[in-house]
């Protein structure tokens, strides 16, 4: 978007990570954070998916649509990306009443123990639910920025995906 004095304007965006499957990330815990990571590069046992962390759209661009085309394009681009050791699997905490949102992009709700659902409660919010998404696998055309023969824990945890719109 572009302002009265022609300068850009940040108007959306989405911010994913690796984080360890069917868990989220601790709020307001560094030393948790730290260990989180610690075993997402030092664990091969390690389940892993995509976290969708965090998606946004200023109020001005809100009803174009901006969050949705944000979203699809970075499900695509993880897609698309899935044969060299992306996971699959992108799992979400929905907030402030956007479940309806997240389940018309395909996301669906988890059943959370009674621990996990009190946490996110607690931490989240009372309307928080967990959902996931599946991914279709594309096999890979070509790309430069994800190398197929290295999936390592490190080249997996620097695989986060931060998309903008101007």
């Amino acid at each position: 978007m572009i302002d009265a004095n022609n300068n850009s304007i940040l108007i959306g965006h989405i911010f994913t990570h690796p984080w360890h499957r069917d868990e989220f990330p601790p709020l307001n815990s560094m030393d948790k954070l730290k260990n989180g990571m610690d075993r997402l590069l030092n664990d091969p046992s390690c389940k892993r998916m995509i976290y969708l962390n965090e998606l946004g759209v200023r109020p001005v661009a809100r009803g174009f649509n901006i969050g949705r085309l944000l979203v699809n394009h970075a499900l695509e681009n993880l897609s698309n990306n899935g044969g060299s050791g992306v996971p699959s699997t992108v799992q979400l905490v929905s907030v402030q009443g956007s479940a309806r949102f997240w389940e018309a992009l395909g996301f669906q709700l988890e059943q959370l123990n009674l621990d996990k659902s009190e946490y996110l409660k607690k931490n989240y919010g009372l309307d928080a639910v967990f959902m996931t998404k599946y991914l279709p696998i594309k096999p890979m055309a070509h790309s430069n920025h994800y190398n197929s023969t290295n999936t390592n824990n490190n080249q997996i945890v620097k695989k986060s995906l931060i998309l903008s719109a101007y």
